[in-house]
């Protein structure tokens, strides 16, 4: 019954248009019109109709069912790019993604000590984070010295189990001892990779102004300097390192 219903519908107004155009060709017609014209008429304006409303319907579908597929095709890309940034969210909340951790000092000017704050200012945690203060001026002496006690003096690590995004923790106590500048290199493991630290300290007009640069590969992940910090000091090594902005 469908069947019959859908072939009514497809091929209704091929066979009005037909019997229309049979009958004008009858009454046009010189001749007197037989069985067989009629039939012979009509049987090829209705071909030749169904044909081309055939072929419009063909089209008219066609069309129809490409919209659709670049409907599906564009709902399945805005599905995907949610799934990637999904997983790419997960996958950072479990390994750490692209974070990482620096330090800074919080210094008493007066008694030159500082405490050692771990900073993470990305969006994800960082686990297993341990991070190892190298004494640069330490090494100079060390190296002077010949020295492996000294040598093993100039590292302090310190570690840190999780820091969750924009979120910090003290760490430690370091003394800076009554020189004016200080140089530290700090490197950096944890479960998402590696990556180094550069500190440089100065006193300027009794207080102490910090610059820092972390790099992880080709890449530079922060670069933060003080207006006022004397860039002279920063040394050819901090300089060596360019790094690739983020």
């Amino acid at each position: 019954m469908d069947t019959l219903k859908q072939l009514f519908r497809e091929f209704r107004l091929p066979f009005l248009l037909a019997g229309g155009w049979t009958g004008f060709a009858v009454y046009k017609s010189p001749t007197p019109a037989t069985i067989t014209s009629v039939i012979t008429i009509f049987g090829s304006a209705f071909f030749l109709i169904s044909w081309a409303t055939g072929q419009i319907n063909r089209v008219r579908k066609q069309t129809h069912v490409d919209t659709n597929l670049e409907n599906i095709q564009s709902r399945l890309e805005v599905l995907l790019t949610q799934l990637e940034t999904r997983t790419a969210e997960i996958v950072g909340q479990i390994t750490g993604g692209e974070s990482f951790c620096h330090a800074t000092f919080m210094i008493d000017n007066n008694s030159n000590l500082a405490q050692v704050m771990v900073l993470n200012g990305s969006k994800h945690p960082v686990f297993d984070a341990h991070l190892r203060i190298t004494d640069l001026d330490c090494l100079d002496k060390a190296a002077i010295s010949n020295n492996p006690a000294v040598f093993a003096s100039c590292s302090v690590g310190f570690g840190v189990p999780v820091l969750t995004g924009s979120h910090g923790t003290i760490v430690g106590q370091l003394a800076l001892g009554d020189g004016p500048v200080r140089r530290f290199n700090i490197f950096w493991t944890a479960r998402n990779g590696d990556h180094t630290q550069l500190l440089r300290l100065i006193k300027v007009n009794g207080i102490w102004r910090q610059a820092t640069r972390v790099v992880r590969g080709g890449d530079l992940l922060l670069e933060q300097i003080v207006p006022d910090f004397p860039r002279d000091i920063l040394g050819t090594e901090w300089t060596s390192i360019i790094g690739k902005p983020p």
